[in-house]
C-alpha cells in the first residue's frame, strides 16, 4: 500500500525524544503509547496475531480490496512484515486498566516496513508499505503517533537504518506528516521500488535512531 493523504536526503538521525516533542506522538511504556484525547484513549503498538480482524478492517480502507481478500491478507502481513504497527481507539470514559479496554479498542490506523530486498530494487533500505487511516479520525494526530512508531520500531530492529517511503507529491497533508516525524525530501520522480504516480511522487527518508 501507498501512503495515504488521507489522515528520503536522510540524512541526520533524529531521536524518538525529538519525535515526540516535534510530532505530539503518546508517550512510551514498554513498546506500547498511549494517550487521552476527546476521542478516548489512544494506543499505538505493534500488531499482534490477535489483531488479524482488526488489520484485515483497516486493509478493506484500500481500494479494490475485498473483505474476503484483506481477511486473507492480514495474518500473513502479522507474520510476515518485520515492523507492523496499529492504532486503536478507547471510547471516552474506558480506561486502559478496564477489563473491557481492549475488547471495546477500534482500530484506526495502520503501517508497516519492510526490508527492500538487495538486487531487487534500485533502492536499498527498509521501505514503508503505507499509512492507512480511518477518514473518521484524521487530521487528529493518528498518523503521526503510527509513523512515529513505526520509526522508533524500525531503528530497535536495525539501528540506523535508512526507511523509505513514497508519497503523491500533490498530497501536501500527507508529506507534512512525513516531515513532521523526521523524514526528509530525498527526490521526486515517477516511480520508486515498483510504485507508481501518475502526477509524480515524493522520496522521503529518515534515518531510524536505535
Amino acid at each position: 500500500m501507498t501512503s495515504d493523504a488521507s489522515d528520503h536526503d536522510p540524512r541526520a538521525p533524529h531521536s524518538i525524544a525529538d519525535i515526540d516533542a516535534r510530532g505530539g506522538a503518546p508517550a512510551a511504556r514498554d513498546g506500547v503509547r498511549t494517550s487521552e484525547g476527546p476521542r478516548g484513549l489512544l494506543t499505538v503498538r505493534a500488531a499482534r496475531p490477535e489483531d488479524a480482524a482488526r488489520v484485515a478492517r483497516l486493509l478493506c480502507l484500500r481500494a479494490g480490496t475485498s473483505v474476503d481478500e484483506a481477511r486473507q491478507q492480514a495474518p500473513a502481513m502479522i507474520e510476515n512484515l518485520p515492523a507492523l504497527v496499529i492504532a486503536t481507539l478507547t471510547p471516552d470514559g474506558v480506561g486502559a486498566d478496564d477489563e473491557d479496554a481492549e475488547a471495546l479498542a477500534v482500530p484506526v490506523a495502520l503501517s508497516g516496513a519492510f526490508f527492500l530486498p538487495e538486487g531487487m530494487f534500485d533502492d536499498d533500505g527498509w521501505m514503508v508499505t503505507g499509512l492507512l487511516i480511518d477518514p473518521d479520525v484524521r487530521r487528529g494526530g493518528i498518523g503521526r503517533a503510527v509513523l512515529a512508531e513505526l520509526v522508533r520500531q524500525v531503528g530497535a530492529l536495525q539501528p540506523g537504518a535508512v526507511l523509505q517511503t513514497f508519497v503523491d507529491a500533490t498530497h501536501h497533508a500527507a508529506l507534512a506528516m512525513h516531515l513532521s516525524v523526521g523524514f526528509h525530501r530525498v527526490e521526486e520522480r515517477q516511480s520508486f521500488a515498483g510504485m507508481e504516480m501518475p502526477d509524480g511522487g515524493m522520496v522521503l527518508a529518515v534515518v531510524c535512531p536505535g
